[in-house]
């Protein structure tokens, strides 16, 4: 037995609390991106790289290996030429 849909959110329509959190973490990590070098520098050298490898896939995505082969169904082209004199 289905019931019928009533109230909430319409589909596509975007959510407002998702929305609004998403704008307020964004200025607090803009903010915070001023104070990054600073921070970063009184870091042990140990603890800097670690946490620059862990920013890293933010800016660079990670490589992926990519499969090339063409499996056992390689059919070669063959061209033949004929002499038209």
């Amino acid at each position: 037995m289905t019931r019928e849909k009533t109230g909430g959110r319409i589909a596509g329509e975007p959510n407002k609390i998702t929305t609004e959190t998403r704008t307020m973490l964004k200025a607090v990590l803009e903010s915070e991106f001023e104070s990054l070098p600073t921070m970063l520098a009184k870091l042990k050298t140990k603890d800097r790289l670690d946490i620059l490898v862990k920013l890293l896939p933010f800016v660079m995505p990670k490589q992926t290996q990519m499969d090339l082969s063409t499996g056992n169904s390689f059919n070669p082209i063959i061209i033949n030429f004929t002499d038209e004199e």
